[in-house]
């Protein structure tokens, strides 16, 4: 809030400086009940990616799975880093560990017919095959109840 006040109140943005550091001030003595402010926070942030070096198990975590694990190395050991996924029930799973779900009737389907449904409708949009596919695959659907 105290990034808003400065530039909003007072139109300036300068990061961490002075204005922003006046508002601080002036924020922790209004409410004295809160945590004190500070530049960089301190509480753990949950990763949905953790990469571990498989040498030396330095580890460290993002949103993506970003890093392309097959060039980049640790920077302290050089040994290969794995990919380890949080779950939403806070366990960890090896991202080669992870069960891998059977694609569905309709992804099958789409899979088998894509080329053919394209190649009759030449010149159409992906998204217009995916609609015709879509047709099909209910047709064929309704044939088999």
């Amino acid at each position: 809030m105290c990034h808003a006040a400065s530039w909003l109140i007072d139109g300036v943005r300068d990061g961490h400086g002075p204005n922003w550091q006046k508002w601080t001030i002036y924020a922790m003595q209004r409410f004295p009940e809160l945590p004190r402010i500070k530049r960089c926070h301190d509480y753990k942030i949950d990763f949905k990616y953790i990469y571990r070096c498989s040498q030396c198990d330095y580890e460290f975590g993002r949103h993506s799975k970003s890093l392309n694990t097959e060039r980049k190395v640790c920077g302290y050991c050089h040994g290969k880093f794995n990919l380890i996924t949080n779950t939403s029930k806070g366990e960890t799973v090896a991202a080669d560990d992870a069960p891998k779900r059977p694609p569905t009737q309709f992804a099958m389907f789409v899979k088998d017919n894509y080329a053919k449904v394209k190649q009759e409708n030449a010149g159409t949009k992906h998204g217009d095959v995916m609609k015709i596919l879509s047709k099909k695959f209910a047709e064929t659907k309704l044939k088999d109840v």
